[in-house]
C-alpha cells in the first residue's frame, strides 16, 4: 500500500539533534535525513534498513558528501539505532505510525479483496485465523487454488484469531452460504459463563447479530476478543460496536459475512480517525 506522506514535528527543526546536524553537514546534511524517511516511507515502511550498507543508506539519503560521514552522523545523535546492514529509524513506528503500518494494511486489504475474487479460499482462510496475506502467500495460495487444494496452509503467515474483512467499515455484499454451509451451521449462543465476564457475553452476542448465519466458536471468540481489546485500548468497544450496528440498520443491501471482521476493521479505522484525524477512504 503506497504512503503518500510523512508526519513531520512543528517543533522538528528546533530540536538539539536537528540543531547539531545541521551545525555538523549544513542544510545539506537536514535535506539528507528528510530525504531518507520519505525514502523509507516508500520502500521500508516498517523504518526497518537492515540489509543496507551504510553506503547504501547514504544513496537511499542522496547524500553526496564524503562517505560514511552522514550515517556517523546520523548514528551519533540517534537518528538512526543499530550497526551497519542492521540499521533502524529511531523511533520510526512512535513519530509515523501510518507508514510503518503499510505493509499490513496492504496485506489485510488484499485479503479482503479475496471476499470477492476467491471467497471460497477466503472462507478456508478466516477459519484457519487469516487476517492478512503477502503477496507472496496469495500467488502461492491462488496457484494452487486452481488445482488441488493445499492440505496445509502456509506457515510462515502470522496467526491472528479472526480474519479484518475490510481495511475500512464499508463491506462489499458477501454472498450468501451455499446449502452445505448451511447445514455445519452452529447458531448456539450459549456462553461459557467461566471464560467471559458479562461485558464480553454481551459484546459477542451483539457481534454475532450481525451475522447470525456465522458459526461461533466461543473459546476462539473469548482469544480474539482479548486481542481487540489489546489492539485499541482507547477505544470504548460497546460504544463502537452501536455505532457499527447503527451504520448497517442504513444499508439494508450490506451483507456481513464475517463480523469479526468486519468489527476489527470498524475498529480500526475508528482508531485512525481518532490518531489522525481522518481516514484513507
Amino acid at each position: 500500500m503506497a504512503v503518500s506522506d510523512i508526519r513531520l514535528s512543528v517543533d522538528f527543526f528546533d530540536h538539539p539533534k536537528t540543531v547539531k546536524l545541521e551545525r555538523r553537514h549544513g542544510l545539506p546534511g537536514l535535506k539528507a535525513l528528510l530525504v531518507l524517511w520519505t525514502w523509507a516511507a516508500k520502500n521500508r515502511t516498517s523504518g526497518d534498513l537492515s540489509g543496507l550498507t551504510d553506503e547504501d543508506v547514504e544513496i537511499a539519503a542522496g547524500w553526496t558528501g564524503e562517505e560514511g560521514t552522514l550515517v556517523s552522523a546520523l548514528a551519533s545523535l540517534r537518528w538512526l539505532d543499530g550497526e551497519e546492514k542492521a540499521r533502524v529509524l529511531h523511533e520510526w513506528a512512535v513519530h509515523n505510525p501510518w507508514a510503518a503500518d503499510a505493509e499490513r494494511r496492504s496485506n489485510r486489504a488484499r485479503f479482503t479483496r479475496m471476499g470477492s475474487t476467491h471467497p471460497a479460499l477466503y472462507r478456508q482462510l478466516c477459519r484457519a485465523g487469516y487476517e492478512e496475506i503477502t503477496r507472496e502467500e496469495y500467488e502461492e495460495l491462488i496457484a494452487l487454488e486452481g488445482n488441488q487444494p493445499p492440505a496445509t496452509l502456509p506457515t510462515d503467515v502470522e496467526r491472528h484469531v479472526d480474519a479484518a474483512l475490510t481495511p475500512s467499515p464499508s463491506p462489499f455484499p458477501s454472498p450468501a452460504p451455499s446449502p452445505e454451509d448451511r447445514e455445519r451451521l452452529d447458531l448456539s449462543t450459549d456462553l461459557p459463563t467461566d471464560l467471559y465476564t458479562c461485558e464480553h457475553e454481551t459484546l459477542l452476542k451483539a457481534l454475532y447479530s450481525l451475522a447470525p448465519e456465522c458459526v461461533a466458536d466461543w473459546k476462539k471468540d473469548g482469544r480474539w476478543l482479548e486481542k481487540v481489546e489489546r489492539d485499541f485500548p482507547g477505544l470504548d468497544l460497546e460504544h463502537e460496536m452501536q455505532r457499527a450496528k447503527s451504520w448497517l440498520g442504513k444499508r439494508e443491501r450490506v451483507a456481513v459475512e464475517d463480523p469479526k471482521g468486519f468489527f476489527y476493521a470498524w475498529l480500526t479505522k475508528a482508531e485512525e480517525i481518532k490518531t489522525t484525524g481522518r481516514a484513507t477512504r
